[in-house]
């Protein structure tokens, strides 16, 4: 029924889209031990820098279960058309590595104590 090309390629993609739902697990894990979910990697959010950490572990996994959905809406389309998958998956997953970036400081501009530039030294414009 399915070319074995567009199987592999489909189970590939739905792999990645996996990695980010298993990442999405981990974030909900942290609210239980009221531990805070980390976005980049190398680093760690403290406890006393949010406010509520339940609240912004569930953002954080919420934000990594629609990434991985990408991968998986991906895999969806490449079962029937490989072209299609890919480019459905490159279209969603590049420009939501900035979508990512994104998401993450209002998260934790939301949820931290202080905003995520002030974290890090940098001042906003037009102060």
């Amino acid at each position: 029924m399915f070319a074995s090309a567009n199987v592999f390629t489909a189970a590939m993609l739905a792999l990645a889209g996996a990695f980010f739902v298993l990442l999405a697990l981990l974030a909900l894990r942290g609210s239980k031990r009221e531990k805070p979910a980390a976005f980049w990697s190398g680093t760690s959010v403290l406890p006393e820098e949010i406010k509520d950490i339940p609240a912004y572990n569930r953002a954080v996994a919420r934000m990594w279960v629609l990434y991985g959905g990408c991968f998986f809406a991906g895999a969806a389309v490449t079962l029937f058309s490989i072209e299609a998958g890919i480019i459905i998956t490159l279209v969603f997953s590049l420009p939501g590595i900035f979508v990512l970036v994104r998401a993450y400081r209002r998260i934790y501009d939301k949820y931290g104590v202080v905003s995520h530039d002030e974290r890090h030294g940098k001042r906003p414009f037009g102060r």
